[in-house]
């Protein structure tokens, strides 16, 4: 609905989970539910875990990111959530994952308070598209940070 909402003119969006999302398109279930547990893994599986669950949620991604719509995720909860799932969301649209675990109101509202009002003070740019040239011979391997590229030349920057 916030997304729809914001389609017309793009901007940021604070999300605030505190639990999993449970119903809906996009919703996730616990791991250990599907046998994917973090607890006394191997290697091979111990990856698993650090993929996303669901791959709906990187195609929403890259539609909020393609109307300029910045996600940014304030999580807090008193229980595990899929962290490697989640944060495709903020890593696609140039947003940042912001995680108190186990949250607590009476240790944890002050850096709550922080960190959000630095979120929506500091110095911002929406709408922004970059696009990196070399001198001949020179190329890009990888681009690290959070983004959406759409075409193998711009990188994205909703906010």
């Amino acid at each position: 609905a916030a997304f729809l909402a914001m389609k017309s003119t793009g901007g940021k969006l604070l999300v605030f989970p505190s639990t999993w999302p449970s119903t809906g398109i996009g919703s996730l279930s616990a791991r250990e539910a599907e046998g994917r547990s973090n607890i006394s893994v191997g290697d091979k599986e111990a990856r698993k875990l650090l993929q996303l669950a669901d791959k709906i949620l990187k195609t929403m991604a890259i539609e909020f990111a393609e109307y300029q719509v910045c996600v940014d995720l304030f999580i807090t909860t008193q229980s595990d959530v899929d962290i490697a799932s989640l944060s495709v969301m903020p890593r696609t649209t140039g947003g940042q994952v912001y995680y108190y675990y186990p949250f607590s109101a009476l240790s944890d509202s002050a850096k709550l308070y922080n960190d959000l009002r630095w979120n929506v003070t500091r110095p911002q740019g929406f709408e922004a598209v970059m696009r990196v040239r070399c001198s001949q011979g020179i190329q890009v391997q990888e681009y690290s940070g959070n983004f959406c590229r759409r075409i193998p030349t711009d990188v994205g920057l909703p906010a």
